[in-house]
């Protein structure tokens, strides 16, 4: 994970802890072949700052406020006649408005120096910046971060061990499974793609082998998704052994970091939208103990909506997997 700008702000946070001139905001220079921004920290009121040139000229009015704002970032506009080395030059800036949210503020700016970097070279600046921006409203407008309960880790980190399974089997592939990962939109089915899709199901007691069912569609066959499997991921949690959700997160992210910046990004905005927030969850250790896989067919017990009486709706079901056995298949069938 790209952290350039984070580090800016701590570095500058231990320059004005030695500093003995107060309010004088340095600023911290980042290049990165036609990006120039800067980075600062009011000596005084702690409050975040970060400039992004603007290479083609100022922005209009009209731009300028329809850029998706919230409470805790105030965004701006200025023409400076002398910015470090830079003489005459439009920036756009980005002001921390929340005393309190720092952390968060740096997040966002990473984010947004992250994208802006690996844009293409004929994607305009400003579209680049609104969409982030626009994602991030999104975000806070759902809620922000909530931290996961731990039935909701275990999904998740059985969902990310799934996708880290399959790009060890398939070392040369692109990863291109994470476009189909649903799970983070709250989609009917975990991973899918091309007619066919990945329910993944995490069980905490090995001797229990029954998988929730969370409505009536989940496993319906459909002509768009004509195979579904059901990969049931037994798991043991612990305070010391196995992997902690954050540690398989920073190790999928040095995976999809080896392929481009595009794959790193995507990843990161899908865990965004699934809750996920770096450094909460390194408590919880997990072990895989077991993987199994099912195929869903015409005769794999399953509730279905056009079987119901039409006044019930929003069924949720258990599926004793000891009475499935015929519908087992091997892990390699999905991993291959």
């Amino acid at each position: 994970m790209n952290t350039q700008v984070i580090n800016l702000y701590q570095n500058n946070l231990s320059q004005i802890k030695n500093d003995t001139q107060n309010g004088v905001m340095p600023l911290v220079p980042l290049f990165h072949e036609d990006v120039i921004a800067f980075g600062g920290i009011d000596t005084v009121s702690k409050c975040r700052y970060f400039f992004i040139e603007i290479p083609d000229g100022p922005w209009d009015e009209d731009e300028m406020n329809s850029l998706p704002k919230w409470n805790g970032l105030k965004i701006k506009m200025e023409f400076h006649d002398n910015f470090g080395p830079l003489k005459d030059r439009y920036f756009i800036e980005f002001i921390q408005a929340d005393p309190d949210s720092g952390d968060l503020f740096e997040t966002i700016m990473q984010n947004v120096f992250d994208n802006v970097i690996s844009r293409e070279l004929t994607e305009p600046l400003f579209t680049v910046i609104y969409k982030v921006l626009e994602k991030w409203k999104s975000f806070f407008k759902r809620g922000g971060y909530k931290k996961l309960n731990e039935e909701q880790q275990r999904g998740l980190y059985g969902e990310l061990w799934f996708m880290r399974e399959w790009m060890k089997q398939n070392p040369d592939k692109p990863p291109l499974l994470l476009n189909g990962w649903g799970g983070p939109l709250s989609d009917r089915i975990d991973f899918r793609t091309s007619g066919w899709g990945v329910e993944i199901k995490t069980v905490k007691d090995q001797l229990n082998k029954k998988i929730r069912i969370s409505n009536e569609n989940q496993l319906k066959l459909t002509d768009a998704v004509s195979s579904i499997y059901i990969y049931v991921c037994y798991l043991e949690t612990s305070r010391n052994f196995g992997q902690t959700l954050q540690q398989l997160v920073d190790d999928l992210r040095n995976k999809f970091n080896t392929f481009s910046l595009q794959l790193l990004l995507k990843f990161n905005d899908s865990l965004l939208k699934a809750g996920f927030q770096d450094n909460e969850y390194t408590d919880i250790y997990m072990n895989v103990l077991e993987e199994e896989v099912y195929k869903v067919n015409e005769e794999f017990p399953v509730i279905l909506k056009e079987k119901l009486p039409i006044a019930i709706s929003h069924i949720s079901y258990s599926i004793d997997l000891t009475h499935c056995i015929k519908f087992k298949v091997e892990l390699d069938e999905i991993l291959k």
